[in-house]
Order: structure tokens, then C-alpha cells, then sequence
């Protein structure tokens, strides 16, 4: 039978972990998640899940230790400053029952608005100076704080590269088909990207679809031209709909890799990290892609990335949940 620490990370650690400090009661480690150059732990021996039972003595010499780690990275890498914290309790983030000390440099310009520091745990509060005597509403996408942390999200995940090779693909057919649209196989490619697991499901609507259907219709939803682009939009969407087993999230995945300058997927996890809420219903309506795109777009040109990238990070961001 396995004791109750058998399986705990900070008990037994890796034994190519790097120990950067060690005594009788604790040691310190770098983070294997780091949110910053030098993220560091500070962890007690003695298996514990809350801080607020460690001994005295073991609260000191752990807090001792934050100082000597903290010397230790203000010689190496020279931070701009530090935030210190503890996750105590599943609701505060805990996901390891283990105590441990989280020691994070920072750097200028590393977000951002550093404003607020570790208020930014509940982040429709950290942004306080500015919204004294104003009552504080939630800020969608606050947790995207730069273009650098936008790339390193996309460069988690797992459909990256094929991302990268369908964008590229289009690119160039755009330049030598004109006017513009999707042969079946191409098509295919597209709905197998988004469908993933739910492809075979869908196979029977789709396999509807002629080639000549699907030359048709995309033609004809790539040549539309408004001055109002909201009302362009809602034409290409109403457009690509017309197409079998295709809805609008499929139709805006189709949207988006043939122009991801211009338009985003729009799904259940960008859904929820958006609006901070469940969809009530699985599809969506055009409306409610244009005022979710509106939303992706300022992002975007806060940024100086494509609408594809923060759709894609965010995306990223729901898949792997707070990270302790």
C-alpha cells in the first residue's frame, strides 16, 4: 500500500531537480511552470498541504529562505523587483498539497501594467488606482498581459504546427487563385483541424458537400466586399453556413485560416474566457460571433498580433487552467 506522500512532487523530488538552497527543514527549487526567468519554491521537508500548519519554526526558516533565495537571484539575473506568495486552499489556487513559497523576479516591461502586483489574483481588482470612487467592472482577457506571453501560450499547443502549415498553405493559393475558394480536399483539411474528435460524427453531413457546392460557396463568401465590416462579417458567415454540416464556429474556423489578420474561432473556451461564463447553448449566432470578434480584435491591435494568435492563445490559456 503506498503511504499518503508517496506520490507528493515536493516529498521525493525529481533527482535532477536543481536544489538551490538547502537546510534541515526546507530547500529551494526552481518552479518547473515558471511564470518568469528564476520563478523559484520555497518548500518545507515535512509533508504538509497548509502553510498555516507548519510549526513556527518551520514558518521561519522557510521565510529566511525566501531571503537567501532572493540574494541569490538578485545576483544572478538582476530582477527589477518580486512578487512572494502562498496558495493555501484549493479555492486560492492550491493543486499541490504541499506547502510551498512561490519566489517570482520581475522584470519592467515583462506586462504591461504591473499595477497591483498580487492583487492580480482576482484580476477585475488589480487595476485599483484607477478605478477608485468608480465601480470596478470585469475587464475581458485581462489575463493576457503582452504579445511575448500571447506566443508563448500558441507555442504550447498541441495543433500549433498544423495551424502554422494550413495558414501558410492558404496564403500562398490566394495568391495564385483568383478570385479565391476551396477545393473539397482543402475544405476537408479545415473541418478536420476544428472537428478533431467530432469529425467522424459530422462525416455524414459533410460528405454532402460536391466540390462544385463547395467552390460555390466559398467563392461567393470570399468575394463579398462591405464599408461596414460587422455587416461583412454576418454576410460570409450566412454564406459558409449554406454549406453541409458546416455552423458558425466552422464556418469561422474557415474564415480564420484563410485570414487570420481578420477574424478569430469562436468556440465554448474562448466563449468562457471572454465572457467569464458557460454558453448556454452549443451553436452560435452571428451576432454573438461579431461582438465576441470585437472583443479578440481589440486585443489584437493592443498587441500587435493577428486575431488568430489571441483566439489560439486564449484557447491555450483554457486548456491548462491556473497554473500554482
Amino acid at each position: 500500500m503506498k503511504d499518503e506522500f508517496s506520490d507528493c512532487p515536493f516529498c521525493k523530488p525529481d533527482p535532477d531537480r536543481e536544489i538551490i538552497i538547502e537546510n534541515d527543514i526546507a530547500y529551494a527549487t526552481y518552479d518547473k511552470y515558471p511564470v518568469s526567468k528564476g520563478h523559484a519554491l520555497v518548500i518545507p521537508k515535512r509533508h504538509c498541504g497548509d502553510y498555516f500548519d507548519l510549526t513556527y519554526e518551520e514558518q521561519s526558516s522557510c521565510w529566511e529562505m525566501v531571503n537567501e533565495v532572493k540574494e541569490v537571484l538578485s545576483k544572478a539575473i538582476k530582477p527589477d523587483g518580486f512578487n512572494i506568495g502562498v496558495n493555501i486552499g484549493e479555492a486560492a489556487g492550491q493543486t499541490i498539497n504541499h506547502v510551498h513559497i512561490h519566489v517570482i523576479p520581475r522584470f519592467k516591461g515583462d506586462i504591461e501594467n504591473p499595477e497591483g502586483g498580487v492583487r492580480g489574483v482576482i484580476p477585475k481588482k488589480r487595476f485599483y488606482k484607477s478605478n477608485i470612487g468608480q465601480e470596478q467592472e470585469s475587464v475581458p482577457l485581462s489575463f493576457l498581459q503582452s504579445k511575448h506571453q500571447i506566443l508563448d501560450l500558441i507555442s504550447r499547443a498541441d495543433d500549433d504546427d498544423e495551424t502554422k502549415r494550413l495558414i501558410s498553405k492558404f496564403t500562398g493559393i490566394k495568391k495564385d487563385r483568383v478570385p479565391f475558394y476551396l477545393k473539397m480536399d482543402e475544405f476537408d483539411e479545415i473541418l478536420q483541424w476544428k472537428l478533431r474528435g467530432q469529425y467522424n460524427r459530422q462525416y455524414h453531413n459533410i460528405k454532402r458537400n460536391t466540390e462544385d457546392i463547395i467552390r460555390e460557396v466559398t467563392q461567393a463568401a470570399f468575394s463579398i466586399e462591405s464599408t461596414d465590416f460587422e455587416s461583412e462579417i454576418a454576410l460570409t458567415l450566412k454564406t459558409l453556413i449554406k454549406l453541409h454540416g458546416v455552423e458558425v464556429p466552422v464556418a469561422s474556423a474557415i474564415m480564420t485560416l484563410c485570414y487570420p489578420d481578420n477574424y478569430c474561432v469562436i468556440d465554448f473556451r474562448g466563449w468562457r474566457q471572454v465572457f467569464g461564463k458557460e454558453k448556454e447553448y452549443a451553436n452560435y449566432s452571428t451576432k454573438e460571433y461579431i461582438k465576441y470578434w470585437s472583443i479578440i480584435k481589440q486585443k489584437a491591435e493592443e498587441f500587435g498580433v493577428t486575431l488568430q494568435q489571441v483566439d489560439m492563445a486564449i484557447w491555450q490559456y483554457d486548456i491548462e487552467g491556473p497554473q500554482t
